[in-house]
């Protein structure tokens, strides 16, 4: 199901993404339900591909430091699905980062000391 919302996402984004994101929030802050916290995981690990590309979500960004919060309790030894759920997230969101180095700063950007 989670591979059936990435793709009605990117083909109508405006009113998939955000709904979907809303459902894998509230799976991922919901406490006495672990059941719904995989399943979110899977989904936005899944749906990251649509909503990181500025293409498609041109703000999607905005979303990525509360889901990046949202996803650490799912590094769980006791759970390597959920644990592989995540790190298959992060690892989606870092591969569409752009990262810029510090070393020679370009224009419009400080140097780190």
């Amino acid at each position: 199901s989670a591979a059936s919302a990435r793709d009605l996402a990117a083909i109508y984004p405006e009113r998939v993404v955000r709904p979907m994101l809303d459902a894998a929030t509230d799976g991922l802050t919901a406490v006495g339900t672990p059941h719904r916290t995989s399943a979110a995981l899977k989904m936005l690990a899944t749906l990251t591909p649509v909503f990181l590309d500025a293409q498609l979500v041109p703000n999607g960004f905005v979303y990525l430091p509360q889901a990046l919060e949202l996803t650490l309790p799912g590094i769980d030894p006791n759970d390597p699905s959920k644990t592989e759920a995540t790190f298959r997230f992060i690892a989606g969101a870092s591969a569409r980062l752009q990262l810029q180095t510090y070393d020679s700063p370009s224009e419009g950007t400080k140097q780190l000391r």
